[in-house]
């Protein structure tokens, strides 16, 4: 039985790139909980403070409850953020890489039809056919 190399890289490289990008998620979730919790704390409660103090008005019971189910789905939302935001970085790297290829072939491709219509393989009416 021969041995896949190839697949088993091709497996090793999408592993490490998952790996790269749960730990480029964990970091901006890091600094997006820094950012609630004290750099932009009283943007964050401009924003999210009225309904927090409403929703544990709501519930005299168990106010602490509220707080902590309210503390636990606002850092899930900033986790939602954080692949958001991963995600969107991801995508602007890639659509410039793709660019910078495209440019790069279409240097290549004006380099190639100057020299066929140098050697007069070519003509100027046959580009823009």
């Amino acid at each position: 039985m021969e041995f896949d190399w190839e697949k088993l890289q091709k497996e090793i490289n999408e592993v490490a790139l998952g790996e790269k990008v749960s730990a480029d998620i964990e970091k901006k979730y890091a600094a997006l909980v820094n950012d609630f919790t004290k750099d932009k704390f009283p943007e964050w409660q401009e924003k999210v403070g009225t309904i927090v103090r409403n929703m544990v008005a709501s519930n005299k019971d168990h106010p602490e409850a509220s707080a902590e189910a309210l503390i636990l789905v606002i850092l899930q939302m900033i986790h939602h953020i954080a692949q958001h935001e991963v995600s969107l970085e991801y995508k602007e790297h890639f659509q410039k890489k793709l660019i910078e290829a495209i440019t790069a072939l279409d240097k290549r491709t004006m380099v190639l039809a100057e020299a066929l219509i140098k050697n007069g393989l070519l003509t100027g009416g046959d580009l823009k056919e």
